[in-house]
């Protein structure tokens, strides 16, 4: 005779939420740690002899007139020089919009 034990499993009343926050995103105007606001590219006079933006948060290159790199965080650009393949040796990757 083999006796079956059976056990009742309560049902999770309560679930724990954990706090969720969005990332920071490149579109956005955001505080940086000094607490000064960053400025996007568009309200930027690009130096003479740059050749792409690079965006060092996405690890994207753009095209100077690209639209996607005016909302590029002050924090997140950098000013490059080189050609395209250089900015690909660097772990750069094309922007998909204006496809330097």
């Amino acid at each position: 005779d083999s006796s079956v034990i059976q056990t009742e499993i309560e049902p999770e009343t309560e679930r724990e939420t954990a706090a969720v926050t969005e990332p920071e995103t490149d579109t956005e105007e955001a505080e940086d740690r000094s607490g000064s606001k960053d400025t996007p590219a568009a309200d930027l006079e690009i130096p003479d002899g740059v050749t792409y933006i690079l965006n060092n948060n996405t690890m994207r290159f753009h095209r100077t007139d690209c639209k996607g790199a005016r909302d590029i965080l002050e924090h997140n650009r950098e000013w490059f020089y080189g050609s395209r393949e250089e900015a690909i040796e660097e772990g750069y990757v094309p922007c998909g919009m204006c496809q330097p």
